[in-house]
């Protein structure tokens, strides 16, 4: 019996933007900084995530790079 093991692949950055709010739904998004957070994987240390603010709720959030999650950590 084989076991084969998928290991997602992860960006270094994000490559797109969100679409919109995810509280509100609201389209317009400003830009609110960037970070970065320690991953474990293969290939990188660690990940750039960016920062935005919702423009009518005032609410932030970040948008993580694909293969990442909030809960992802070193």
């Amino acid at each position: 019996m084989k076991i084969s093991l998928i290991i997602p692949d992860v960006n270094a950055c994000p490559t797109d933007r969100p679409r919109a709010c995810r509280y509100c739904k609201e389209p317009y998004l400003h830009s609110h900084g960037t970070l970065t957070k320690p991953v474990r994987d293969h290939k990188l240390r660690e990940v750039i995530v960016r920062r935005y603010k919702c423009v009518s709720c005032a609410k932030t959030f970040r948008h993580y790079p694909a293969g990442i999650t909030n809960k992802d950590q070193s």
